[in-house]
């Protein structure tokens, strides 16, 4: 007699809606706007998330946010200008490889010389959803755009300098 809450949202002991109606289970995808090819989400009318995988090739330097890696534990001493050539010599090499041999390629580089942990897996991040903030927006900025099995330009964000393959 007298409580001013009611069963609903924020009950834990409640399964139901306040409209009475049982939520939907985790797995459904009724209702969330899944697009028919179903990889690519709705969110608003303007956004349009997309399903990718990706590796990246990462060179920190000493403003990097993190200035250490699995190959330099003591710190890297690089220059912004020493990364961003570095990299720039590490595309050109992966830009030498035909379409079909630029995966393999790519993995053996970024094993070598990625200062990603990231490495220990030829540079693989896995699969992601654009639009959740997973990486910086620059980085994802540049993600989303590629084809499968297309080269980014050089990318900067805090962590360093990044190129990204696109694997599917």
């Amino acid at each position: 007699a007298g409580t001013s809450w009611r069963w609903g949202w924020g009950c834990p002991r409640s399964s139901r809606r306040p409209s009475g109606r049982r939520r939907r289970g985790r797995g459904s995808d009724r209702g969330r706007g899944r697009d028919h090819r179903g990889d690519e989400k709705r969110r608003g009318s303007s956004e349009i998330q997309k399903k990718l995988t990706t590796s990246h090739l990462l060179v920190k330097h000493v403003e990097s946010r993190k200035p250490k890696s699995w190959r330099s534990p003591d710190g890297i001493v690089r220059t912004r200008e020493q990364a961003l050539e570095k990299l720039e010599r590490l595309i050109a090499k992966l830009k030498k490889f035909p379409p079909e041999e630029l995966p393999d390629a790519f993995v053996k580089l970024a094993s070598k010389e990625s200062d990603c942990s990231s490495a220990r897996r030829g540079g693989d991040l896995g699969e992601w959803t654009s639009g959740r903030k997973k990486f910086m927006p620059t980085f994802e900025a540049a993600a989303v755009p590629l084809s499968v099995g297309e080269l980014s330009a050089v990318v900067e964000t805090p962590s360093g300098y990044h190129v990204i393959l696109r694997t599917r």
